[in-house]
Parts: C-alpha cells; sequence; structure tokens
C-alpha cells in the first residue's frame, strides 16, 4: 500500500474517533442586549447551545413582557442585569423543571412590543422589543404565567406549553432587519498530503501544507434531518506533487506543484449540539499554478512550467465539525480533492496524470 493511501486511511480513522459523542441538552449561556439596527428599540438575544423544544413571549401588562425557554433539562448560566438599559426598570428570572423564563417591567411612561423568533443562522433566539404607545398594546395584552412566588396561582403552571399554541411569527412592523444571509469571514491552515492518479508507473506522496483566506455562507434554508444549507469558499495556497517517481521523464526527488485554488464548496450542516455541528462539504475546485519544479536529490531544480497546464479543475468533498466558542467558531475538516484535467500539456510529458490530495485543516470564523 504506498504511503498516500496509508495516510488517507490513518486520518479517516483519527477523525472518526476525534468528534463528540456527548448527549444533547440546552444550555442558556447568558443573555445579551443591544439597540436595534434600525434605532426603534432594543433586541435581546439568547446564547443557546442549540435549539429548544418551543419558546413564548407573553405580555401580560402594558409595562411587563415574559419570556420562556421550554426544553427537557435545560440549564442556565449568566444573565444581564437592568442597570443602565435604557427604558427597562427590572429584569427577573425564574427556572423549574423543562423551562427557563424572565420577566421584564419597563421604566414608566416606556412601552414596548414584544415578538420572539430563532436566529436565522444560530441556535440563538431573538426577543425584539420596539418602542410603542400605551394605545398600541391594546390588543396585544394577554394573561401572564405565575413565574414567582408573589404570583398568584401554582408556579408549575409555567412548564407545559399550551398545545394548539401557534408558533412566534415575525410581523413586518417590528423587522430588526436581521440579514437573511449570513457571512462569516476567517482564516484556515492545515497539512496535505499528495500524488496523482491516473497512470501506472510508482511513485509516493508529498507532504506539504495549505493555508487560506476564508469565507463562510449561512443561507435561511432548512432541510429535514435539522440540516441547514451554505456555502464555503476563500483563497488557498496549496502545495501537490510527489516524490520518488519511476519513470525517465520525471528523473527527481521530489515533483512539485503548488496551486492558488478556489474551493466552491455547498456545506450541509447538522443541527448544533452542545457546541459541535457536524457537516458535509462537496463541490468543485479550480486551481491556478503558482509553480511547478523538480528537485534533485543534491538540491539542484528545474522549471516544469512549460509542460504543465496554469489550470487545474477538480471536485472536493470532505466533512467536518464546527465548534462554538463564545463568538468564534473553530472549524476542523478532512477533505479529499481529485484533478479532472491532466496534469501536463506537452505530449512527451502526458500519460494521463491527474493530480489528488488529502488534507486535514482547521479554521476560525469571527
Amino acid at each position: 500500500m504506498n504511503n498516500y493511501w496509508r495516510t488517507f486511511l490513518t486520518t479517516v480513522v483519527f477523525f472518526i474517533c476525534i468528534f463528540p459523542s456527548v448527549e444533547a441538552q440546552v444550555v442558556l449561556e447568558r443573555v445579551s442586549i443591544t439597540e436595534r439596527a434600525d434605532g426603534l428599540g432594543l433586541v435581546i438575544r439568547n446564547h443557546l447551545t442549540m435549539q429548544p423544544d418551543s419558546f413564548r413571549v407573553l405580555q401580560p401588562a402594558d409595562n411587563r413582557i415574559q419570556f420562556v425557554i421550554y426544553s427537557d433539562g435545560i440549564e442556565s448560566d449568566d444573565f444581564i442585569e437592568a442597570d443602565s438599559i435604557e427604558g427597562i426598570d427590572s429584569i427577573r428570572y425564574s427556572d423549574g423543571t423543562g423551562y427557563f423564563a424572565y420577566e421584564i417591567t419597563m421604566q414608566e411612561g416606556v412601552h414596548f412590543l414584544a415578538n420572539a423568533y430563532p436566529d436565522v443562522n444560530q441556535t440563538d433566539i431573538l426577543v425584539a422589543l420596539e418602542r410603542v404607545t400605551a394605545g398600541d398594546l391594546s390588543g396585544v395584552l394577554e394573561p401572564g404565567l405565575q413565574l414567582f412566588d408573589e404570583d398568584q396561582g401554582d408556579v408549575a403552571d409555567v412548564v407545559e406549553p399550551d398545545s394548539e399554541q401557534p408558533e412566534p411569527v415575525v410581523e413586518d412592523s417590528i423587522d430588526v432587519k436581521e440579514s437573511s444571509i449570513n457571512v462569516l469571514f476567517g482564516i484556515k491552515a492545515g497539512v496535505t498530503t499528495a500524488d496523482f492518479y491516473g497512470v501506472g508507473y510508482r511513485r509516493n506522496a508529498r507532504n506539504g501544507v495549505t493555508f487560506a483566506a476564508s469565507a463562510s455562507i449561512n443561507f435561511p434554508a432548512y432541510l429535514p434531518y435539522d440540516l441547514s444549507l451554505g456555502l464555503e469558499t476563500g483563497f488557498y495556497f496549496t502545495q501537490k506533487g510527489f516524490t520518488d517517481p519511476v519513470t525517465a521523464k520525471l528523473n527527481a526527488a521530489v515533483v512539485e506543484f503548488d496551486y492558488i485554488e478556489i474551493p466552491i464548496l455547498a456545506k450541509l450542516k447538522f443541527r448544533e449540539q452542545n457546541r459541535f455541528s457536524p457537516h458535509i462539504i462537496l463541490g468543485p475546485t479550480i486551481g491556478f499554478l503558482a509553480n511547478s519544479e523538480s528537485v534533485q536529490d543534491d538540491g539542484e531544480r528545474s522549471d516544469l512550467d512549460e509542460f504543465t497546464r496554469t489550470v487545474d479543475f477538480g471536485g472536493m468533498a470532505g466533512a467536518g465539525v464546527d465548534i462554538r466558542l463564545g463568538d468564534y467558531i473553530v472549524d476542523l475538516q478532512i477533505r479529499q480533492s481529485l484533478g479532472f484535467t491532466t496534469l501536463f500539456d506537452e505530449a512527451s510529458f502526458d500519460e494521463n496524470e491527474k493530480l489528488r490530495q488529502l488534507s486535514v485543516v482547521v479554521g476560525v470564523r469571527f
């Protein structure tokens, strides 16, 4: 078995072993609040490790708003205080079996119309507060939940949501101008092993590196089995080639082909669980030749540019996992690429060689 396939199998086994096998659990890590982009109110972001079973927002009085997250085994950590938040007098929190809730009380003369909905591209839940007058709330108020001891009734009444309750809907009147397409930029780097396929003469793999400026585009499209759709691309410098070829035309210790490569990869991402979100990638690549040389044992180099195609079209497939760490996303991927065009364009060199490469890359998006 040649070195390329040994490396490929070892990498696959390693990658399978590092995938997390943790029990899914919803954790509300923190609650943050900011001014809306349109200047018409506030946006409360509930930072969750995964999507909850359901959620609900209510307005029991013109100066009170209640928000409840329902999920089995939900845990909660760090939360905002009402100090120095314009228009808000107090925020009280309540939790119990299967739910976490809070109630916001506004300052005198301040009124908000509330609506809650999931963030398009993440697991967070947003609560939009639009500044209105008391008269605007006349048809909105409804009986509240018994969240605290001083409320009348049993606190346990909050645990089970109404099964007939409709899903929350974002109304046009309180659009918080969240982009429907989310773009995150980042950097990637990794190690590679490459050789070629298509001919029978013996050779060994060339090990190298790859690094990139990358972009990840998430679309507001959700597929069955909790899959979301995205696109991954970037500008990669990547080292390819092979070593010790047994052929008279390439009498060299190392044959180097370096490319500036642009992959355009569809990304299918599974629902995030405890900060981890596995994904698969698939799509075409185009590579622009940056360097092609043969290197002798004594270090002497010979230029192969006149024999080598300047553009390499190919395809790439892989799998990975995104790991959410605060405001950053770290991703780890294993990728297999295959060139579809022959390596050499000179008839005396061409034996239908096509490049292939296995890479393991780590990236950070922000």
